[in-house]
């Protein structure tokens, strides 16, 4: 009776073993299918801003500082899926595919990582082009502004007071315009 009870408390805990060992190793496996998709939809996708080109360069330049980390936890993560085996614990299809597919889809993401770099490049020069043409005319703005303001603003008697407000404050208007659309650049 007593080893009977023995032998159940091993299975026992020999199965409960080996379901968190399985329950671990899908964790990860998953995560790092999950980063793969993730950064894939992330650095494949035009920046729509300064800021979002800035965040993708940050995300390429951290997956290529870590490259060699999440290549590392390949292995441990395999060898946890080995013991499962040796165990006979039985895993999904869903847990096999991404098994199997992990070293392929690592290399496909370094692919995507070198074509993200090309295309981060090539919106950081058209960004560049964009905002150098809308400097270029924020300037030709500003000095018409400035001219008109010079023809127009109460620089001597020629207006009456009430004239004279009216026009300090269209020109106060057209100057806080063209501060918000510098501010936007």
């Amino acid at each position: 009776k007593l080893k009977r009870r023995l032998i159940e408390h091993c299975t026992d805990w020999q199965n409960r073993f080996t379901q968190l060992l399985n329950q671990n190793a899908l964790e990860e496996l998953r995560g790092i299918h999950d980063m793969f998709s993730t950064n894939t939809v992330k650095l494949l996708s035009n920046p729509e801003s300064l800021d979002d080109l800035s965040d993708k360069v940050h995300t390429l330049e951290d997956l290529r500082r870590t490259r060699e980390e999440i290549e590392a936890s390949f292995d441990p993560i395999l060898a946890k899926y080995d013991v499962l085996d040796g165990f006979g614990v039985h895993i999904t299809d869903e847990e096999v595919e991404m098994r199997e597919s992990l070293r392929p889809n690592w290399e496909t993401f370094q692919e995507t990582m070198d074509k993200s770099e090309k295309l981060l490049q090539k919106s950081r020069v058209n960004m560049k082009r964009d905002l150098e043409v809308n400097i270029d005319g924020l300037r030709d703005h500003t000095k018409q502004l400035r001219k008109d303001a010079k023809a127009n603003l109460p620089f001597s008697s020629g207006m009456t007071y009430a004239e004279a407000i009216e026009a300090i404050n269209t020109y106060t208007d057209y100057v806080q315009r063209t501060k918000d659309r510098e501010a936007t650049l």
